[in-house]
């Protein structure tokens, strides 16, 4: 089952079971990036193709981004993990415990799982995390505190990390 959120930026679609979010593509955000000022996305609509067992995973969606794009705290925690690699799927549940505003470098987070000199392979289980906007990757920073790279683009990291910041 999935729900699609149409954006101004395009159309957001996260797959579900009944209980658990197990996917979610974000639409490329087209030609901006970082270094060029881009009009935020602006939530259209929210469209499910559910049944009636999967209702209250869907209203609980509804809401989550609905809160998201008005800048209010948005946390997720009814998460199917994919198949993936011990690494990634711990370097992806360490991501969770990111709390929401703040951010960590690659190897902060490489050194707070055991794996000091792990930066880059943190980086690569960023950029495979199915589910972005559920398991926050973009709070993850490069050692300078740049932005580093995103799945959708770096205009939607930014974005993200902004609305956190209160200044989306």
């Amino acid at each position: 089952m999935s729900v699609q959120i149409h954006t101004s930026w395009g159309c957001i679609v996260v797959e579900h079971d009944a209980s658990s979010v197990r996917a979610c593509r974000l639409p490329s955000a087209g030609p901006f990036d970082s270094s060029r000022s881009c009009p935020p996305p602006v939530l259209h609509t929210i469209r499910a193709d559910t049944t009636s067992s999967a209702q209250p995973i869907v209203a609980d969606l509804k809401q989550f981004f609905a809160g998201l794009f008005a800048g209010e705290r948005a946390e997720w925690d009814a998460i199917h993990w994919p198949i993936a690699s011990t690494f990634r799927l711990q370097a992806w549940r360490y991501l969770c415990t990111i709390p929401w505003g703040t951010t960590r470098t690659y190897g902060a987070l490489a050194r707070d799982m055991g794996r000091a000199g792990g930066a880059r392979a943190v980086g690569q289980a960023c950029a495979a995390n199915p589910l972005p906007l559920f398991v926050p990757c973009h709070r993850v920073l490069t050692a300078d505190h740049g932005l580093g790279g995103f799945s959708a683009g770096t205009a939607w990291k930014q974005w993200l990390l902004q609305q956190e910041q209160g200044t989306g």
